[in-house]
């Protein structure tokens, strides 16, 4: 199937990298089930004891956010400015303030934003940690000292391992859920809240897994199970 076919698929995701001049374009499905053995689920849940000193019972499902990196005001101003010049076609003038309808960005804005990511993160782990049995992760790529400005917020910094076993393809998945039994389950694009609650209530993912192999495969644009699409949906907040 075309490049431009498949990108209009409802199960497919496409992205467009730069690497040494080359621009690559990459056609991946949104979701992905895979499977590690057990010794590796537990590897990786000593790996997180170690990296956040705190104890995981054997039987939680593990839930890691993942991020390539965080930043610091003034680089996320020059990313703002330049989104807005490249995509908006809107000229910024560089006094750290954009005011457009819509658009607005400075200081106080983008601190708002960092503890409006905190509140609504911490939802997150009341709404899913204790009634799913399972444990959430905010990770980071890099370690460039942002991570100290959080207040109430702990970040666990990645040492590449994740990166290269669950989210090799920058800004593709973003979200892993990994089973004790070793089976996981990656995200790469809007995931209700209704749909992980479905999905991690279920300790056998066979129908999801069926669910999802119709949706890879079937050419009419049309989705199955917890992955049926609704554009409202992507107005609604969500966890993941």
């Amino acid at each position: 199937m075309a490049y431009s076919k498949k990108c209009k698929l409802e199960a497919f995701k496409c992205n467009l990298y730069e690497v040494d001049s080359l621009i690559i374009y990459k056609v991946l499905p949104k979701f992905n089930f895979g499977k590690i053995d057990e010794t590796a689920y537990n590897q990786i849940r000593k790996l997180l004891m170690r990296d956040t000193q705190e104890e995981i019972t054997p039987n939680k499902t593990l839930i890691i956010k993942f991020y390539d990196t965080i930043f610091p005001y003034k680089t996320a101003f020059k990313n703002h400015v330049k989104h807005m010049e490249t995509v908006h076609n809107v000229s910024v003038d560089s006094n750290e303030t954009v005011n457009i309808k819509h658009a607005s960005f400075n200081e106080e804005s983008f601190n708002k934003s960092r503890e409006k990511f905190v509140v609504k993160s911490n939802k997150c782990l009341k709404k899913f940690e204790d009634r799913f049995n399972s444990e959430i992760f905010y990770m980071v790529d890099e370690d460039n000292g942002i991570t100290n400005e959080y207040s109430n917020f702990n970040w666990v910094i990645d040492n590449g391992f994740f990166k290269n076993n669950f989210f090799k393809f920058r800004s593709h998945y973003g979200t892993v859920f990994i089973k004790p039994d070793g089976e996981f389950f990656l995200i790469g694009s809007h995931f209700s809240d209704s749909s992980a609650k479905k999905l991690l209530k279920d300790t056998d993912w066979s129908k999801h897994k069926n669910d999802w192999q119709k949706t890879l495969t079937n050419k009419s644009n049309k989705s199955y199970g917890i992955f049926k699409t609704n554009v409202a949906n992507g107005h609604y907040e969500h966890c993941f």
